[in-house]
């Protein structure tokens, strides 16, 4: 499965969705907390997805940050980062902590 989440230029979105490489179909997986554009995801050791920053349907960076848990479908926010940014990385690491670099 591939998640599937907010949008791109021009606009931010705060829908998500499962894409089922099997099936090759698509399946509706709930709204984020925050409608984002230009976000970051990362898949977490335990199954989850840490999903953060971006821009807001505004234009505005964001901090914020929410995990996907696919076992029940929802979106719950986490800590957010220590500055917004858009256009950025998120890179697991071994110890279980998530690297971000770059963005704007």
């Amino acid at each position: 499965m591939v998640l599937i989440a907010g949008g791109g230029l021009p606009g931010a979105l705060a829908s998500a969705e499962l894409y089922d490489l099997v099936s090759a179909s698509f399946i509706a997986a709930g709204s984020m907390i925050a409608a984002r554009s230009q976000l970051s995801a990362s898949v977490l050791a335990d199954g989850t997805a840490l999903i953060a920053g971006g821009m807001n349907a505004s234009g505005g960076e964001l901090a914020s940050a929410e995990i996907y848990d696919p076992a029940v479908a929802s979106f719950d926010p986490t800590g957010p980062l220590t500055a917004p940014r858009f256009n950025f990385t998120l890179t697991r690491l071994d110890d279980g902590r998530v690297l971000t670099a770059g963005g704007q």
